[in-house]
C-alpha cells in the first residue's frame, strides 16, 4: 500500500480553484437565467412620466433586432431600463437637441407628408412579395433575390428604393402578417370549439422546436 503525501498549500490550492469553478459556475447561470428587459408603456403617458413622453418611443433596433427604447430628439437607441433613460434626460446633449425638437418634428411632418405616397408603394411591393413568398412556402432568403430581379428588368423607381434583406423580411412576417393571422384566428375561435394537436419536429440546426396545429 503506497501513501500520497500533500502538502497543506496544495490543498489550499486545490480548494481554493474549486471556490472559483463554483463561483464561475454560479455566475454563468445568473447570467444565462437573465431575461432581457421589456419596454414599459406607461413611460409614453405624458402624466406618470412627463419627462419621457415627449420623445420617447418604442422602435425596432436593425443591430440587435429588438425593440427598444429610443429618443427621438438625439436619434439614440437605450435599453428599456428606466434608470439608463434618466440619466439620458439630465445629459447636456439632449437638452440641446430638445430645445430643436419642435422644430424638427414639424420638418418630418412635412418630408412625412412629401414622402408617403412612395412610401406606401413601396411598402406595398415589399408586402406583396412577402405575401407570395409565404403562400407558396418559399424561404425569406428568396424576397431579396426576386426583388433584385425586378431591379434589373424593372424602370419602377419604387424597384430601387425596395429593399427585402434577411432581417427585415422575417421582421415583417412575424410582427406584421404573424400577428396579423394570430388575431384572426383567435377572433375565429372565440365562439367555437376546437381542437390542439402538438408535435416535435427538429429544424436543419438540429434544434428540437414544439409545432402546435388548430384545427
Amino acid at each position: 500500500m503506497s501513501t500520497l503525501l500533500v502538502s497543506s498549500d496544495e490543498v489550499e490550492e486545490v480548494s481554493s480553484s474549486q471556490g472559483q469553478a463554483k463561483r464561475k459556475k454560479t455566475q454563468d447561470s445568473k447570467s444565462s437565467s437573465k431575461k432581457p428587459r421589456q419596454f414599459n408603456p406607461d413611460w409614453l403617458n405624458e402624466n406618470k412620466h412627463p419627462k419621457f413622453a415627449k420623445w420617447l418611443m418604442l422602435k425596432l433596433n436593425p443591430q440587435t433586432g429588438e425593440n427598444q427604447a429610443f429618443c427621438r430628439a438625439c436619434a439614440l437607441f437605450y435599453q428599456n431600463h428606466k434608470g439608463d433613460l434618466e440619466k439620458h434626460v439630465d445629459r447636456t446633449q439632449h437638452k440641446q437637441n430638445m430645445e430643436k425638437f419642435p422644430e424638427l418634428l414639424k420638418q418630418q411632418d412635412r418630408l412625412a407628408n412629401f414622402a408617403s405616397p412612395l412610401r406606401d408603394r413601396i411598402t406595398n411591393l415589399e408586402l406583396r412579395i412577402l405575401a407570395h413568398i409565404c403562400e407558396n412556402s418559399q424561404s425569406v432568403c428568396s424576397a431579396q433575390g426576386m426583388l433584385e430581379v425586378m431591379q434589373t428588368e424593372g424602370n419602377d423607381p419604387i424597384f430601387k428604393k425596395a429593399t427585402l434583406g434577411y432581417t427585415k423580411a422575417g421582421n415583417l412576417i412575424r410582427e406584421g402578417f404573424g400577428k396579423f393571422c394570430t388575431q384572426q384566428t383567435a377572433s375565429k375561435l372565440k365562439n367555437k370549439y376546437f381542437s390542439i394537436i402538438f408535435d416535435e419536429t427538429t429544424d436543419v440546426s438540429i434544434k428540437t422546436k414544439m409545432v402546435i396545429v388548430v384545427c
